[in-house]
């Protein structure tokens, strides 16, 4: 079988054989660290951002973002913290909670600190 690369060129695929490709399914029932997924497994499956907040790993995501001199200097000049001003006028901006996703999971006790 061809398929083609990232690069874009055209490789050869070697499939497994019936056989190979039984012994690799024993292998995935075999292991008790890495079942293979259920219906329900997938059915409780969440996006990895979604999970990530959830656990507690992620705070805030940096960004690159342009904004016009103005805007940036009067929030600068709004003191320490105004990103954090920055952040809570562009969530009601979107019309997002006021409160973050963590801080709402933190609520539910479902994150640490």
């Amino acid at each position: 079988m061809k398929r083609r690369s990232k690069e874009g060129r055209m490789v050869q695929m070697k499939l497994p054989t019936r056989r190979e490709d039984a012994a690799i399914r024993r292998g995935i029932r075999g292991d008790p660290d890495n079942p293979e997924w259920t219906p329900a497994d997938f059915r409780r499956a969440m996006p990895l951002v979604d999970a990530v907040i959830a656990c507690g790993g992620l705070r805030k995501i940096p960004v690159l973002l342009r904004v016009d001199p103005d805007v940036l200097a009067r929030f600068r000049a709004s003191g320490p913290g105004w990103q954090t001003r920055m952040n809570a006028a562009l969530r009601k901006a979107a019309g997002l909670p006021k409160d973050s996703p963590r801080a709402r999971a933190r609520k539910r006790g479902r994150v640490a600190g």
